[in-house]
């Protein structure tokens, strides 16, 4: 549950919820769109990219990066 997560990490559950719900929309916009992987970042209230990344590999094992790859290998790298 989120509670058990949130007292785990030590992160509050709303920010952990709110945190986690950006990055499923950034698994959205590197799917379907050329967004950078910093314009996705922004665009899901990250300012940092290397934080966005970090938090993105924690939950889907993979960076942003390879995310795109593997949903799309055709798509242009970074």
């Amino acid at each position: 549950s989120w509670s058990n997560v949130a007292v785990g990490t030590g992160e509050d559950v709303a920010d952990l919820f709110i945190r986690n719900t950006w990055l499923e929309h950034a698994t959205e916009l590197l799917s379907e769109t050329q967004l950078s992987i910093c314009e996705v970042a922004i665009s899901c209230g990250f300012s940092d990219t290397k934080y966005f990344s970090r938090c993105f590999h924690e939950l889907y094992g993979m960076t942003p990066k390879n995310f795109r790859h593997a949903k799309a290998p055709n798509a242009e790298v970074e």
